[in-house]
């Protein structure tokens, strides 16, 4: 019985520093990630794909269609819905969202708020309209954004950073 009872203690104890090792073995691979993530918005290169919108005035819901914001170097790609209300009205003859536009980065700022998330602020202009994009990026790769307008309410978005493998 004896022999038995120390194979079960044996048994737990090396169960138990398996545990301990796959632990760090995962707190490590999330430092990994983030420090990635970390050196993609430093260096303003990255994309972000949204699933949901938080829109002021309307319920919030799940977007059906590829909708992404993409920071490359000195210039932003946007290409996201808006539902809301406009404080002035468009003029410049397309249908396409206010927020789907090609538009230089006016300004371009990092944070580290807390260890594992980074706060982002850059400002562009569209035509006449100027808009602030606020970014926090988590250290698993989800963002929130919300974009600020001139002509505007604010809307909100969630979704995740595509990492580039």
């Amino acid at each position: 019985m004896k022999p038995v009872l120390k194979l079960l203690v044996i048994a737990c104890c090396l169960t138990g520093c398996a545990t301990v090792t796959t632990t760090r073995q995962k707190a490590d691979e999330r430092e990994r990630i983030f420090a990635e993530i970390s050196h993609s918005v430093q260096n303003k290169n990255y994309t972000m794909e949204f699933n949901y919108v938080t829109p002021m005035t309307f319920t919030p819901h799940f977007l059906t269609s590829n909708y992404s914001v993409q920071v490359d170097g000195d210039s932003l790609r946007s290409f996201l819905p808006f539902f809301g209300r406009a404080y002035r009205a468009d003029t410049y003859g397309d249908n396409k969202s206010p927020l789907c536009f090609d538009g230089p980065i006016l300004y371009y700022t990092v944070d580290k708020k807390k260890k594992k998330k980074l706060r982002v602020e850059l400002k562009t202009q569209h035509h006449s309209d100027y808009l602030t994009y606020y970014i926090e990026i988590f250290e698993d790769g989800k963002v929130s954004l919300s974009v600020t307008s001139s002509d505007r309410e604010t809307i909100n978005f969630s979704g995740n950073l595509v990492r580039k493998e």
